[in-house]
Parts: C-alpha cells; structure tokens; sequence
C-alpha cells in the first residue's frame, strides 16, 4: 500500500504549498503574486527571453503567461518587444522597476 507520507512528489508538492503560503503574503505587500515573481526570479537570473522559452522556464502556460506579462506590463515591472528576424516572436525583459 502507498504511503503518503513516504511518498516523494507528494511531500515535494506539500512542501512547495508550504512555501507558497508562506512567501505569498511578503509578495502581496511587493504588489507580486507567485507567477510574477516565478517570472521576474527567471528574468533577473537568465535575462530576456522568449515568450516560448520564458513558458518553459517558470513552467507557466504560454497563453497563461501573455495574460500575466500584460499586467506585469501595466505594473511596470517587464517590457515586452517584438524579436527581431521571427515577427512572432516576443521578448521580454525586466525593467528597472521589476529588478528592484
């Protein structure tokens, strides 16, 4: 029989709930959710990216995650910009404001 309890991606996913309750109030006092900073955390890092590549680095859906970098946008916090050989494609890149 499984137990929970000594069932690794079970406590991986309890202790990740944990950590975001915990960090979420710190965030909201930021004007950030979880998904903003997953965002601007990957930015800071690996700098611009893709919208593509940016998707599968915070493992946020990639219409999920044009919504998001909307607000994200309006709040000042990333930039957005056409690439420039693929009409396409968008990069998006941390302003002042969201590396602060």
């Amino acid at each position: 029989m499984l137990e929970l309890e000594n069932y690794l991606p079970y406590l991986v996913n309890r202790t990740g709930q944990r950590f975001v309750t915990a960090f979420t109030p710190a965030l909201a006092m930021m004007g950030v959710d979880v998904q903003m900073w997953r965002v601007m955390s990957v930015l800071y890092v690996k700098g611009e990216q893709s919208a593509g590549e940016l998707s599968a680095l915070t493992s946020i859906n990639l219409s999920t995650l044009s919504r998001l970098a909307g607000r994200m946008t309006e709040k000042g916090l990333i930039g957005r910009q056409r690439g420039g050989a693929d009409a396409r494609s968008v990069i998006i890149a941390l302003t002042d404001k969201g590396r602060e």
